[in-house]
């Protein structure tokens, strides 16, 4: 005694097994994307400001990194390695909001990063 397949059971099975696939894409994506880049984050943490026609930048190292450079306005600072809560300062002379690149290795890998400098004025209120 066969059962007969309606149009409805077909549809339904077809929408479960579709909804089954996109399950499995969206937690492949969570798993292999998201979550690893999240976990990527630490490293090197940096600040930039330019104040009086010197750009500085400050590098916090939150794990141990080797090889870093910092490049900004034309002048390089390299160090050979900075261990977990080392900091760093890089300066140089620019003449207003630029650009710093920073390279570093962990674990095997290298990061490249990159920011702006702005500059940073007081603000002196007018009064009409």
């Amino acid at each position: 005694m066969a059962r007969e397949w309606k149009a409805k059971d077909i549809g339904l099975l077809l929408l479960g097994t579709g909804a089954l696939i996109v399950a499995l894409v969206v937690a492949h994506w969570y798993f292999f994307e998201v979550l690893p880049r999240m976990h990527a984050e630490a490293g090197l943490h940096a600040w930039c400001s330019v104040e009086g026609g010197k750009a500085i930048v400050q590098i916090n190292a939150d794990e141990h990194v080797k090889n870093v450079s910092v490049s900004i306005a034309g002048k390089t600072c390299q160090y050979d390695e900075m261990f977990a809560g080392t900091e760093q300062v890089c300066e140089a002379d620019v003449n207003g909001t630029t650009i710093f690149k920073i390279s570093y290795e962990k674990g095997g890998k290298r990061i490249e990063e990159s920011g702006v400098c702005r500059v940073f004025e007081k603000s002196v209120p007018t009064v009409d």
